[in-house]
């Protein structure tokens, strides 16, 4: 069955189209699916044998690399796995 998990990205109003489109392609080449009933939502399935800090922690890799490619900066993202543990994490800069 795997660990179900949910990645909510929000970042600043003034972020150009282009490099929200560069973030998504990122998330998208490393497995993550778009939800199209949340705005700004992904979802990604991981292996049986995945444990929830590894989902965190891949998630967390996933998020910082396309943040990186993307040239956006300034990010606050929510995990949500198997709909009970929520994590929250930004790249520690302020709005």
């Amino acid at each position: 069955m795997g660990i179900n998990a949910i990645l909510t990205i929000s970042f600043e109003e003034d972020v150009p189209f282009d490099k929200k489109a560069k973030f998504y392609s990122m998330l998208k080449k490393d497995g993550w699916i778009k939800v199209p009933e949340i705005k700004n939502s992904w979802k990604a399935v991981f292996k049986d044998s995945s444990t929830i800090g590894a989902a965190i922690n891949v998630t967390k890799y996933d998020v910082d690399r396309a943040s990186k490619k993307s040239k956006i900066l300034k990010y606050k993202a929510v995990i949500n796995l198997d709909e009970e543990i929520l994590e929250s994490f930004d790249n520690n800069s302020v709005f």
